[in-house]
């Protein structure tokens, strides 16, 4: 089984006080540069950060062709309609293709839910199923419930650490239940390791690298209040957990806890990822029969227990979605992202100002004055109207700069036309 732009940190472990950014985009060059088939990619990426840092960017904010692999992303998501057709109390689903926006939508999302420091907005789950853990395509229920319950557990934990008032303000009975539910889920060595990490460092960018890089709650708690959470939850941990056979019971239990005890008004399951493996981003059946065990409980789940599935499926997959839907009798709403040139504008500006810290938002800044307004003459040379494709004409044109003048001057009209040229011969290869 084939898994497409799965990138992580190699070590797997926290990585102290360095810049989140920095480690994500240096680890991934070189699997960039074997994706990309380019013997000199690494070195040319590399020369790109460093020539971009000259100029004023702090980091490469077109470089992760994959959202999820972008630990800046939630900084400059943009608005969109969309939107609007997610977030409710209602089973939604959003059809794009690779590279469309999905899983920024799916980060928009969960940024949503963590806009407050009150329990008053849905708890969100990000789930991208795990086919390479599983080792198959076709998931029983049970695979399913046991990679959300983890999925979730992970997500609380990351929420109460930088909500920890959510924690200290419960009961010991409740705080206990708390710990024993996540110690059996994440098992009480993760969870004791975590604690420490958070104790240890006040590093809260550590733990989301290690659970979820594309989490984002404004205003951090301080240290002490972190170090009252950490000291808290680690006494109500057991000294041991028995293994358990029932990823269904442990699911149920945290979905109960949430929405009854700490009194989430709704849970939002967060179904992302579908066109990271190739075998679900090909095949369009193969893609929805992996879900059609978890589709068979959207409608009791909605109804009973306050559970609304939001997928971020891909465009082929629309069809054969419809079909499964009315088999289950699900109730379900449907959107597409409507990607104009004046969003793919807004996207790049957006990001070139973040990158920036506010110096400028426009690549203006960095090109020759025959080439202004660089943003509008990028969207109408791009394949297709999607995110991906301007991230990709924009790493071109960088390559291109580097290449001919190595890491000094500003973009100029050879650049562009080499980057063009290299972009548009690798479109065309592939369709």
């Amino acid at each position: 089984m084939a898994v497409l732009d799965e990138s992580r940190d190699a070590s797997g472990h926290p990585v102290g006080n360095r810049d989140v950014a920095d480690i994500v985009e240096q680890e991934s060059l070189a699997e960039q540069s074997n994706n990309r088939n380019d013997i000199d990619t690494e070195d040319v990426n590399l020369q790109v950060y460093g020539w971009l840092k000259s100029l004023g960017l702090r980091f490469n904010p077109f470089f992760a062709l994959n959202a999820a692999d972008d630990p800046h992303l939630s900084e400059y998501l943009i608005g969109n309609d969309v939107f609007k057709a997610i977030w409710g109390d209602w089973n939604s689903f959003v059809f794009e293709p690779a590279g469309g926006g999905k899983t920024a939508l799916r980060v928009q999302t969960a940024q949503a839910c963590w806009e407050t420091q009150d329990i008053n907005r849905p708890f969100p789950i990000p789930y991208n199923p795990p086919f390479l853990k599983w080792g198959t395509i076709e998931p029983h229920l049970d695979d399913h419930l046991s990679a959300i319950a983890t999925a979730a557990a992970e997500q609380f934990f990351l929420g109460l650490s930088h909500r920890p008032h959510w924690f200290l303000e419960l009961d010991r009975t409740a705080q206990e239940q708390v710990g024993e539910l996540l110690a059996r889920i994440l098992s009480v060595d993760n969870l004791a390791y975590y604690l420490d990490e958070l104790a240890e460092t006040n590093n809260l960018q550590a733990l989301k690298r290690e659970l979820d890089p594309t989490f984002n709650a404004p205003d951090p708690p301080g240290r002490a209040a972190l170090e009252q959470f950490c000291m808290s939850l680690r006494s109500t941990l057991p000294g041991s957990m028995p293994a358990s056979g029932q990823p269904g019971r442990h699911w149920e239990s945290l979905a109960e806890l949430l929405v009854q005890q700490l009194k989430f008004p709704a849970l939002y399951l967060l179904l992302d990822g579908l066109d990271t493996t190739y075998e679900t981003a090909s095949d369009p059946h193969t893609a929805i029969a992996a879900l059609t065990p978890l589709l068979s409980q959207i409608s009791v789940w909605s109804k009973q227990l306050k559970i609304f599935v939001k997928g971020f499926l891909p465009a082929e997959t629309k069809a054969e979605f419809h079909r499964q839907a009315n088999a289950f009798a699900i109730q379900t709403r449907t959107a597409s992202i409507n990607w104009d040139q004046s969003k793919l504008i807004d996207l790049v500006r957006r990001r070139v100002f973040v990158a920036s810290k506010g110096q400028f938002n426009s690549l203006d800044a960095i090109v020759t004055p025959d080439l202004r307004d660089f943003e509008a003459l990028l969207v109408e040379k791009i394949v297709a109207p999607r995110p991906r494709e301007v991230l990709t004409l924009i790493n071109e044109i960088f390559a291109a700069h580097i290449r001919t003048k190595s890491q000094s001057g500003k973009i100029d009209e050879t650049d562009w036309q080499e980057g063009l040229l290299v972009y548009k011969r690798d479109a065309f290869a592939l369709s």
